[in-house]
């Protein structure tokens, strides 16, 4: 587990260190005078951070949507020494927000949010299947889409593997004849869609959500069978027709042929 922590306090930040580093399923990283750094860090695989509410060059609120751009998953522990009004901070950061760490800290406390984080980012077990109808299975579980296009979307991120689409570029593959102002609103439709179908899996990691472009953010807890083919380069007998039919891959999606030759 990959935890932030940031505190301009060097006795803060080591009476954290001495809660943490012995534990090696915990891989942290410590921000004292640099905070506006820890941003850079923040990718999707640090699973959460403990920030100091007040710091002479950012505030933690304002560090902690930074954080939440970057990784929408993140689990937020703000750190003070001083009373805090809660409920703004409840309200503004709802999921992300696991809680406030008041100072001086208290290690059963800390243990708490500590686990909150680990049980909140348990590896899930993703299982795509490119090859006859298109599916996508969180520890066996069929994900249910509630918008035709987003699945579609998801498709297409999945068939790039990581690599980034734009707007245009994923307007072009589902929304072809379109006009660009009525696919870019259905875009802006199906892109919340997804987002909305992913946090309802808890899954939303799997999609990096950045303005005007998208891209799959895979590990190797996911297993996909078009990978699989492309990766193995899996030789064919005379008389095997698998994946040999150009409207089995993907065969609901038009702009699948261009990907399987």
């Amino acid at each position: 587990m990959k935890i932030i922590i940031v505190d301009n306090e060097k006795s803060a930040l080591y009476s954290i260190l001495d809660q943490i580093i012995d534990n090696k399923d915990i891989d942290y990283k410590l921000y004292m005078n640099n905070p506006l750094d820890a941003i850079e860090y923040c990718s999707n695989e640090v699973q959460g951070a403990f920030i100091d509410l007040r710091m002479p060059l950012i505030s933690g609120e304002e560090l902690a949507r930074r954080f939440i751009r970057r990784n929408p998953n993140i689990k937020i522990v703000f750190v003070t020494g001083f009373s805090t009004k809660e409920e703004p901070l409840i309200k503004e950061f709802k999921d992300n927000l696991l809680g406030i760490l008041y100072k001086p800290l208290d290690p059963n406390q800390f243990k708490f949010y500590i686990n909150e984080i680990l049980k909140n980012n348990i590896t899930k077990s993703i299982r795509i299947h490119m090859f006859g109808t298109f599916d996508i299975f969180v520890n066996d579980t069929l994900v249910e889409f509630n918008c035709d296009k987003s699945k579609e979307m998801l498709a297409l991120l999945i068939v790039y593997k990581g690599r980034t689409l734009t707007k245009n570029k994923i307007m072009e593959h589902l929304w072809p004849e379109k006009s660009y102002n009525k696919a870019d609103a259905l875009y802006r439709h199906s892109r919340w869609r997804l987002i909305d179908t992913l946090k309802s899996y808890d899954i939303l990691d799997l999609v990096n959500f950045s303005k005007a472009k998208l891209n799959l953010n895979y590990s190797n807890s996911i297993t996909c069978d078009y990978w699989d083919l492309l990766e193995k380069e899996i030789a064919f007998e005379e008389n095997d027709n698998r994946y040999k039919d150009d409207d089995i891959f993907l065969r609901e999606y038009d702009w699948a042929l261009e990907y399987w030759n």
